[in-house]
C-alpha cells in the first residue's frame, strides 16, 4: 500500500484476522528511494466467537410458533409448525407431535453453515415406526436435497431398524453416507420410548457420528461413525420432523420431538452426555 499526504504521509491497511486468539501484526515502512526502516510489530487480541447455538423447548402450549431460546451471536431461529403439528406433554415440559404425512417444524432459513462442525441433536418418542422406511428428526436444505438428516431408518441393522446420521455428498442429495448404531447396548428402535439421538460433523477430521443415548441416569448409549462426504453448504430452512429431497419434504417424523438443538460447533461426547442425561 501506497501512502498519501502532503507533509505526513498515512495509509490504512484492512485486515480482518481468520482465527481468534493473540496476533501479531508487524509492519515496515520503504521510502520512495527504496529503504526500509525497523519493523514495528503490533500485538492484539481477537475474542473467540460466542458458543452459536439454536435451542427449540417446544414448551409452548398453542399456536404454531416454537420459540428458539439459543445464544451467543447467532439470529434466533423460530420455527413454525406446519401441517398439524400441535404441542402436548412431553420429555421436558412440551413437545411437539408430528402425526400425519405433512407434519414439520420449519425455520425461515439457514440455523447452521454446513460446511463448518456443527452438531445436532433432540430427543424423540416414535409413535408410529412402519408409516415410512426413513423418518427424519432433524434436517437443513439445500436447494434440492438435505446436507444432513438425523433419522430412522427401517432398512438398517439388517432390517431390525436403527437410528442414522446420514449427510449427502452434493446439493441433489448424491452420494450419501450414513453413520448407524447397531442398537447392541440401548436396543433398536422401537415405539413409545424415550430416546435421545444426536448427529454430529467434524469438518477437521472429515468424520461424522450418530449418539444414541437410552439411559439418562448413566448416559450409556452408542456411537457409530463414518467418514463424511465432501461439504457444500445448504442454505435453505432448518427443518425438525421431516427431510427434503427433488425440492420437497420427505421421510416425515411420526410421533414427538422435544428439546431440538443445534450447535454450530463440535460437542464433546462428554457434552452430548450432558444433554441426554435431563
Amino acid at each position: 500500500m501506497t501512502a498519501t499526504g502532503t507533509t505526513t504521509k498515512t495509509v490504512t491497511v484492512n485486515y480482518t484476522p481468520s482465527t481468534d486468539m493473540v496476533h501479531t501484526l508487524h509492519v515496515k515502512a520503504k521510502n520512495i528511494a527504496g529503504g526500509t526502516g525497523g519493523t514495528y510489530d503490533y500485538q492484539f487480541w481477537v475474542s473467540p466467537v460466542a458458543d452459536r447455538y439454536s435451542h427449540w423447548k417446544f414448551d409452548e402450549s398453542s399456536g404454531v410458533a416454537a420459540a428458539d431460546s439459543g445464544s451467543g451471536g447467532s439470529a434466533l431461529a423460530p420455527g413454525t409448525l406446519g401441517g398439524n403439528a400441535e404441542f402436548v406433554p412431553g420429555y421436558l415440559g412440551n413437545a411437539v407431535r408430528l402425526s400425519g404425512p405433512s407434519d414439520r417444524v420449519t425455520t425461515a432459513g439457514p440455523v447452521l453453515d454446513t460446511t463448518k462442525s456443527f452438531t445436532v441433536m433432540a430427543w424423540v418418542r416414535a409413535g408410529d415406526l412402519g408409516a415410512q422406511t426413513k423418518q427424519t428428526v432433524m434436517a437443513q436444505d439445500g436447494s434440492t436435497a438435505s446436507r444432513f438428516e438425523l433419522q430412522f431408518q427401517q432398512a438398517a441393522n439388517g432390517g431390525q431398524g436403527g437410528w442414522c446420521f446420514v449427510m449427502s455428498g452434493d446439493s441433489s442429495g448424491g452420494g450419501k453416507v450414513s453413520a448407524c448404531a447397531d442398537g447392541l447396548s440401548v436396543g433398536l428402535p422401537s415405539e413409545d420410548t424415550w430416546v435421545h439421538v444426536a448427529g454430529r460433523y467434524d469438518q477437521v477430521s472429515g468424520k461424522m457420528r450418530v449418539y444414541v443415548m437410552g439411559d439418562p441416569q448413566r448416559c450409556a448409549g452408542e456411537v457409530a461413525e463414518a467418514t463424511a462426504p465432501a461439504a457444500w453448504p445448504a442454505t435453505a430452512s432448518f427443518a425438525v420432523g421431516r427431510g427434503w429431497s427433488g425440492g420437497s419434504g420427505v421421510s416425515y417424523w411420526r410421533g414427538d420431538i422435544d428439546d431440538a438443538r443445534a450447535y454450530q460447533r463440535v460437542l464433546s461426547d462428554s457434552e452430548i452426555c450432558e444433554q441426554a442425561s435431563q
